[in-house]
């Protein structure tokens, strides 16, 4: 199974497939764990640390003597990253099936046409992938799970939904989000980023994308369990 993205979401997936028995490879376009929620680290959640924590991360830690943080505290992106995401990533059964600076470029069906249909959903995905040195891989997976996030693609919020004038987004998917032009200078500027990370077509999904998480489990429940 092909995990996309290293941060919460990615490494909760990877936590219930060690649970499993099920083999999954990890790959984060950023050159850290959790690249994407390190760009915020000094931004406080909303959420407690007994939300943002997934079971089955939980077990895998503590049986390396890890301790939860205080559970009503709510925690910035650095403290969620240095105190619960990297020790995450750092257990050996991650920590051997994590690719960082291996950018999803592409995805499709092994072997398949945009025009066929039978035996689609039963037919292996094949991932294309880009490291930093521009090498580019297919790699063959049963099943994927996007946890990229959308912080990378932001949306405007102006009322068109559009970037305004002379202020494109960047195109490089492996940068930071651009910013908006500012109204008064008409340069783009830190200072005037009227963006949202959330998808135009739903609201933001709480406690780390628990719908995604649930998918994960959900995918993971119907897969064959190792031997023994």
């Amino acid at each position: 199974m092909a995990i996309i993205g290293a941060g919460p979401i990615g490494l909760a997936a990877a936590a219930n497939l060690v649970e499993r028995g099920i083999d999954f490879i990890v790959f984060e376009a950023g050159d850290r764990i959790a690249a994407s929620v390190q760009e915020w680290g000094h931004t406080r959640l909303f959420s407690p640390w007994k939300h943002l924590v997934d079971p089955a991360s939980r077990r895998l830690l503590e049986e390396r003597g890890w301790a939860l943080p205080d559970p009503e505290q709510a925690p910035s992106g650095a403290e969620l990253v240095r105190r619960y995401l990297v020790p995450l990533a750092a257990l050996p059964e991650i920590s051997s099936r994590v690719r960082l600076g291996v950018e999803v470029i592409g995805l499709a069906r092994e072997g398949m046409d945009r025009t066929r249909t039978r035996s689609r959903a039963a037919t292996p995905f094949t991932v294309r992938t880009r490291d930093r040195q521009g090498k580019i891989e297919d790699v063959a997976a049963r099943s994927v799970i996007d946890a990229s996030g959308t912080y990378r693609s932001p949306n405007p919020l102006s009322a068109s939904g559009l970037a305004l004038r002379g202020c494109p987004r960047s195109r490089n998917a492996s940068s930071p989000p651009s910013p908006m032009c500012s109204a008064v200078t008409g340069r783009c500027s830190p200072e005037h980023t009227p963006q949202s990370s959330a998808p135009a077509t739903r609201p933001p999904t709480p406690f780390w994308g628990w719908w995604s998480l649930r998918a994960a489990r959900r995918a993971a429940n119907r897969a064959p369990r190792s031997p023994g």
